[in-house]
């Protein structure tokens, strides 16, 4: 069987994992595109609970798909991962749209 092409996975991801392999990662839901981008910062679930002021059980649910984020909880996310709001809720923009440093604090 075929595998779907990358148009035919608009948000799907390939990461390149440390240990030196590629990782192809769904980001359908806020909670996928959050997870993703606290993995990318090598971040932990409370580490981004600390950043962001949003708690460790908060941050699950959301990874989760068990709770979608009210607006001031996204923004407090965003600003943390250094993305878009807009990313982060629709998927549909660039991660930084230059609003944000690029480089971890």
């Amino acid at each position: 069987m075929k595998s779907p092409s990358k148009q035919d996975r608009p948000f799907t991801s390939i990461v390149e994992v440390s240990l030196g392999y590629r990782k192809e990662v769904e980001l359908r839901t806020v909670g996928s595109r959050v997870r993703h981008m606290r993995e990318t910062m090598a971040w932990t679930q409370r580490e981004l609970s600390e950043k962001s002021g949003i708690a460790t059980l908060t941050i699950l649910r959301i990874e989760n798909g068990k709770t979608q984020p009210r607006l001031p909880t996204v923004r407090k996310l965003a600003e943390a991962l250094e993305i878009s709001p807009g990313w982060l809720l629709f998927g549909e923009e660039e991660h930084n749209e230059g609003k944000y440093p690029t480089s971890p604090r």
